[in-house]
């Protein structure tokens, strides 16, 4: 299974031209600082959808025992969204040391979405870095199908008994 630069250097449809200028891309150093801002901020968002979730469900709850559906029992959400969204206003220019648009700032800011808007104002912005990165999303879900089949599954347990 390969990562996305030797899938890269392997994939013989992609021109040896398109392939320079996505290293290149890769190398970049304000790139490089982007891409590291997307992933922090896809775990943030992925750990604070728990969170929020979690108090979604005791906001639910509170009203289920208390009798009635209340606003007030999901005021901690708010304000977890709040703060939430507050940090990252704090976080983003921080961590890119300044250089990022104040609109790129809001958007990464946005609860949950944040980084997929980011990610994709990037990928639009290098159109063959995007048919590159969809040849290679399907390359990964393809080989995970291929390597996760149920018939491996099968054996494998079949080994233990």
């Amino acid at each position: 299974m390969y990562n996305f630069r030797e899938f890269i250097d392997h994939d013989k449809k992609i021109p040896k031209e398109e392939k320079e200028n996505i290293h290149l891309i890769l190398e970049e150093k304000e790139n490089i600082k982007i891409m590291s801002l997307i992933l922090i901020l896809l775990v943030w968002s992925a750990l604070s959808a728990v969170v929020e979730s979690l108090l979604i469900g005791g906001g639910f709850i509170s009203s289920l025992v208390h009798g009635s559906l209340s606003l007030r029992f999901f005021i901690p959400e708010f304000i977890f969204v709040a703060l939430n969204f507050i940090t990252k206003l704090f976080f983003i220019p921080r961590f890119m040391k300044g250089n990022i648009a104040p609109r790129y700032i809001l958007y990464g800011a946005i609860p949950s979405v944040g980084p997929l808007i980011l990610a994709n104002i990037f990928v639009w912005k290098y159109k063959f870095f995007f048919s590159s990165l969809k040849k290679y999303a399907r390359y990964r879900r393809r080989s995970f199908f291929r390597n996760f089949s149920l018939k491996k599954l099968f054996s494998q347990m079949n080994r233990f008994e």
